[in-house]
């Protein structure tokens, strides 16, 4: 058979269009691209998504493409809407689309996390493939707990903002005058 790779894609947020909407989009899409995909919706999750054709097992461009054209499209017909995706790796035969279906909602669960606006791809996330499997684990938790613990109890009980001071120091690199600009600090 042909080989697929699955793409799922969600509306967050409030006000956002409906599910019908970006169904419509993702087969309009598909028609103006002419790829072969199989779409599924998902009214209880509130997810879209397709199963589309690969020209080969070693590459999702056509996976990709079609997931930047939805985006691209979407976003110019409701720019105020947030719109996820992720896309799996490529599955050589209908036993493995489940395996590419799970990785698309890991990926889009990981660009709600990141709070990325391009579709992305499972085979891209690296340690973060690790790091989602382990989310719920006791391990990772009883670590967050002993590592940042006493920091989210101060915020908690002071109602203050070190956690956020702290993600804004990882995110510029450990640069202080980057991060107090983005916190619009001195």
């Amino acid at each position: 058979g042909v080989p697929r790779s699955a793409m799922v894609s969600r509306w967050e947020g409030e006000g956002h269009p409906s599910l019908r909407r970006l169904e419509t989009a993702i087969n309009g899409e598909i028609s103006l691209t002419r790829v072969s995909a199989l779409i599924r919706v998902e009214s209880e999750t509130g997810h879209a998504g397709a199963f589309v054709a690969l020209e080969s097992i070693t590459s999702v461009k056509p996976a990709r493409d079609l997931a930047a054209a939805i985006y691209a499209r979407t976003m110019a017909e409701h720019p105020k809407a947030t719109l996820r995706c992720g896309i799996g790796r490529p599955a050589n035969g209908i036993a493995e689309w489940r395996t590419s279906y799970r990785e698309a909602g890991q990926a889009l669960e990981m660009a709600s996390q990141l709070d990325e606006r391009q579709p992305i791809f499972f085979g891209d996330l690296s340690v973060y493939r690790l790091l989602f499997k382990m989310a719920e684990h006791p391990d990772l938790v009883s670590f967050c707990n002993e590592t940042l613990g006493a920091l989210t109890h101060y915020d908690r009980e002071q109602n203050s903002n070190l956690v956020e001071t702290l993600e804004a120091f990882f995110a510029h690199h450990g640069n202080l005058s980057q991060t107090a600009e983005a916190l619009f600090i001195h």
